[in-house]
């Protein structure tokens, strides 16, 4: 009898107070809710004689214990909760996962390029000219004292005639140090520069002046030399086109018309001869013709040794 007793009073369930859900009375506190549980009405010990009769159950037993008919019910409250559960970590999960993502894609496509403008080195980039090689790009560089360096007035040149001039011109940042300048061309057949910095076109192309202070300093200037090769210069001319020349004689010869420097040849060397500056000397008696190139135009003087 008391294994049936205590087997009836652990089945037994009571609402809790707070959430209305069933739950066993060996609880003491909800297993919902965690409320406190009722007072729970106690009934009167049964002797070994008496019977077990639910029906004897007062009406206070009866709204306060019912059967466990209700425990389904929370149940499924347990695992509607655990559900619910799963399905927020899940989305904190992903919320979590985007947040990474985001991060790494702002310090790839912000950070990393800010980081590599400030400590990166950048390297002059370069270009080709018309001959096929590949020249440096037209730079201004100084040492790590920029202060102290100078600059070309023009870093850019454009030369449409053979023979045409241009002067470059260098301004020094410092007055106190303005020093000497080398200057120099990285192709002599297209344009050429004296050591004031006085440019002269010889045939089309590109070339880069360069100046250079003692100290290593620098300054550079892109010079394009554009022009049709086919068009001849018809102003071109000889201070003479025939004269005589005595013994023991000389006679210098001249082009008029271009700054660039001909081409001299003496058609018979023993009658006469002419230097590269154009200087013509007797040699013996005879006649002889001189000549004078300039580009692709040839010029010709006649001179008669007596």
């Amino acid at each position: 009898m008391d294994t049936m007793d205590k087997t009836q009073r652990f089945s037994r369930t009571i609402p809790c107070a707070n959430c209305g859900e069933m739950y066993s009375v060996t609880y003491k506190r909800c297993p919902f809710c965690g409320g406190p549980s009722p007072k729970r009405v106690e009934r009167p010990p049964v002797t070994e004689t008496a019977e077990y009769d639910t029906n004897s159950m007062q009406m206070d037993d009866a709204e306060t214990f019912r059967e466990p008919v209700q425990s389904e019910k929370g149940g499924k409250r347990l695992k509607k909760q655990s559900g619910s559960g799963i399905f927020v970590r899940l989305v904190l999960f992903l919320v979590s996962l985007a947040i990474v993502v985001t991060a790494a894609y702002i310090i790839i496509t912000k950070v990393v390029p800010i980081v590599q403008s400030h400590f990166g080195k950048s390297e002059p980039s370069s270009q080709t000219s018309d001959n096929g090689q590949s020249e440096p790009a037209s730079t201004n560089t100084g040492t790590e004292e920029d202060k102290t360096g100078f600059r070309l007035l023009d870093v850019k040149a454009t030369l449409t005639a053979q023979g045409e001039t241009k002067q470059l011109q260098a301004v020094f940042e410092s007055e106190d140090k303005p020093g000497s300048l080398t200057w120099s061309s990285s192709d002599t057949k297209v344009v050429s520069v004296d050591q004031d910095g006085k440019l002269t076109a010889l045939a089309p192309g590109t070339a880069i002046v360069t100046a250079i202070r003692e100290d290593g300093v620098k300054a550079q200037c892109d010079v394009q030399c554009i022009w049709d090769n086919s068009a001849k210069n018809t102003n071109l001319s000889l201070n003479r086109t025939d004269f005589t020349l005595e013994k023991g004689k000389s006679f210098t010869m001249q082009v008029i018309g271009t700054e660039e420097t001909p081409v001299w040849n003496s058609k018979d060397t023993k009658v006469a001869t002419v230097s590269e500056s154009g200087v013509v000397k007797y040699v013996a008696k005879g006649q002889t013709t001189i000549t004078a190139t300039v580009g692709d135009q040839t010029l010709t003087c006649i001179v008669r040794c007596s």
